[in-house]
């Protein structure tokens, strides 16, 4: 049977911009966390989203999404540390540490 629908870019419509880099973290060997917004056009029914990845110098691998850029780092962070939850690398998540989550733990 032959697809009759429009082939269409996935990407069409849809712009993404980096909002925030943190450089310099001491969780992360190299690289930086990234914020980007994402943002549909009216032809699209998608609502404006962040999302926060981590830039190694070699690869981005997104963890996180959410609504705002706070919300994008949180959900990254936790899912780093349940991907991550056998493995030693959890200690060192550089998510929380842009949250400032790591300072709130010795401080306590």
């Amino acid at each position: 049977m032959e697809n009759t629908q429009t082939q269409t870019n996935p990407l069409e419509g849809v712009k993404m911009e980096r909002v925030q880099v943190f450089n310099g973290l001491t969780t992360a060997r190299e690289g930086a966390v990234v914020v980007y917004r994402v943002e549909a056009d009216s032809s699209l029914p998608l609502q404006n989203f962040y999302v926060a990845s981590l830039d190694d110098g070699n690869i981005e691998v997104t963890w996180g999404c959410g609504t705002t850029p706070e919300d994008a780092l949180q959900n990254a962070s936790r899912e780093y540390e349940t991907l991550l939850a056998d493995s030693p690398e959890r200690e060192n998540n550089p998510f929380r540490e842009v949250l400032g989550e790591d300072q709130k733990e010795e401080g306590e």
